[in-house]
This record gives structure tokens, sequence and C-alpha cells, in this order.
């Protein structure tokens, strides 16, 4: 169990965000990757991201963190994310 700001996270003995994105990699080498999180039980996942050569941002108010980018809020998130997949079915 693992405690987060407004969040208990239950996560397997064996398993872990990190993990995952070791998982995500080897299925497909290639792949760019981009995490999202809000609170320490993604401090790990950022971490592997970055070391994959992705982009990590942490999301609410900002504290210290391993993440690339923050962003203040879900708000700001969901606009940031409008502007990127405009950006790109303009061929940008």
């Amino acid at each position: 169990m693992i405690k987060g700001r407004k969040v208990v996270e239950f996560v397997f003995a064996r398993g872990s965000k990190a993990a995952a994105v070791s998982f995500a990699l080897r299925r497909d080498p290639t792949a760019f990757l981009m995490a999202f999180g809000d609170d320490v039980t993604d401090e790990d996942l950022f971490e592997a991201v970055r070391r994959a050569g992705g982009v990590s941002v942490q999301v609410g108010p900002r504290s210290s963190s391993r993440a690339d980018f923050f962003l203040p809020g879900v708000s700001a998130l969901r606009a940031w994310l409008e502007r990127l997949a405009s950006r790109k079915s303009a061929g940008a």
C-alpha cells in the first residue's frame, strides 16, 4: 500500500509503474513515452520515463519532483494535450 496526496494506492509486490515502462519498451523499443502524475507514487515512473527518453509531467501543486515539466492542474493538462493534438493533426 502506498499513500499519496489524495489516494491510497495498492500495488502488486512484484510490479511498479517503472516496471510497466520496462514492459512497454520490451514490446516496442521505439515507443515514445509520456507520463502524467500528481503525487509521490509517480516519482519512479517519472524517472523510468526520463531514462527511456520520454517526457514526464507533474500535474497539480508544484513540489520537488523528478518530472520534466509541471502543470498546475487537470484543466491545464487538458488544454496542453488539446494543443498538442491540434499540432499533430495540422502536421506540425
